[in-house]
């Protein structure tokens, strides 16, 4: 697994992660399973609805188009803990 949260990563990181490890892994898979955890840490700064709009035109969208899923789970929960 490649852990970005844990070395200081930043979106380019993220974003090179999507491009060259896992599009291509999916493209070769085909997943009939799409399971998207986009959680934010509300301790850690949190997130809003422009971060989770960006999630799913950036990252779910393109994804759901291209594989078709049969099945997807999204995961968009906040830390309740931190407020």
């Amino acid at each position: 697994g490649f852990d970005a949260a844990a070395g200081g990563a930043g979106d380019a990181d993220y974003q090179m992660v999507m491009d060259e490890l896992f599009m291509p892994i999916a493209r070769e898979f085909k997943p009939d399973l799409v399971l998207v955890s986009a959680g934010f840490d509300a301790a850690a700064g949190g997130a809003g609805d422009a971060d989770y709009q960006m999630v799913m035109d950036e990252l779910f969208m393109p994804i759901a188009r291209e594989f078709k899923p049969d099945l997807v789970l999204v995961s968009a929960g906040f830390d309740a803990a931190a407020g």
